[in-house]
């Protein structure tokens, strides 16, 4: 089961996820920087924590841009969130797997 769909050519909607750690509380995002790592062909978008406050970055809330390359293939892929703390430890969410992006095919009139 895919955790987000896009249809092929598309760069919206952006992939967005709130990540949390093992006990379930979101990750404080604070002085870091957010990854979006995958198996697309192509990435060409960007990602970042969703900043419109200091309340914002410690509810671990992020999103993915997708580019226009990233969408033009179809297929099931593989998603994770790497957070690369300031000290330079680097911690990939979720920690139990993989998220799934489905790009489903473009149907044209």
């Amino acid at each position: 089961m895919s955790d987000y769909f896009l249809t092929q050519g598309n760069t919206g909607p952006a992939l967005g996820a709130v990540l949390r750690n093992p006990d379930g509380t979101p990750v404080d995002l604070t002085g870091c920087t957010v990854q979006m790592v995958s198996d697309l062909p192509s990435q060409t978008g960007t990602a970042s924590a969703v900043v419109t406050s200091r309340i914002t970055l410690k509810m671990g809330t992020v999103r993915y841009d997708p580019g226009a390359l990233d969408t033009a293939e179809t297929g099931t892929f593989h998603i994770t969130w790497r957070v690369i703390e300031s000290s330079g430890r680097a911690i990939d969410y979720p920690n139990n797997g993989t998220m799934v992006l489905t790009i489903v095919p473009r149907i044209d009139a």
